[in-house]
């Protein structure tokens, strides 16, 4: 991935122009560019008859209309942005209560009572709901007894 950003980094703006000079014909760019300055032109008046605009040159109107296209994002912003995202998931994560092995087995276990209890329960969603609390069980067995051995 890096190599691609870095390639595409050192591609001069020129040999862009020059691969798809043969697709596209002189006329298609000059069109483009007459297109571009009716639409500059238009926005240019717009904005001139906003109040407070009325004394905006060539060259503010532009800065506002490509500003963004130029303005490069630099590998801090991009490390801060990512960071930024991280810090937020943290602190999401850390609000999110664990539960136990125990606390899940516990509640399996009323689930289970639950069920049973029921006058129009499926044998197979008994059985289901016994396996989780018993897989439940198994890791909470298994937990303590590593935490015994340390």
């Amino acid at each position: 991935m890096y190599w691609l950003a870095e390639s595409w980094e050192k591609i001069k703006p020129e040999t862009i122009k020059n691969s798809w000079h043969n697709i596209l014909t002189t006329k298609d760019f000059k069109d483009n560019n007459k297109k571009k300055k009716k639409e500059h032109f238009e926005i240019k008046n717009t904005v001139l008859k906003l109040p407070g605009c009325e004394e905006v040159t060539y060259n503010c109107d532009e800065e506002w209309l490509y500003g963004d296209e130029e303005e490069e994002i630099t590998d801090d912003a991009i490390i801060r942005m990512i960071t930024e995202g991280e810090e937020t998931e943290d602190l999401n994560d850390e609000t999110e209560k664990i539960i136990s092995h125990t606390e899940g087995t516990a509640a399996l276990d009323v689930a289970l009572r639950y069920i049973e209890q029921q006058p129009d329960a499926l044998p197979h969603n008994v059985l289901f709901l016994k396996s989780l609390r018993d897989a439940a069980a198994r890791k909470r067995l298994s937990a303590q007894k590593q935490t015994t051995l340390d």
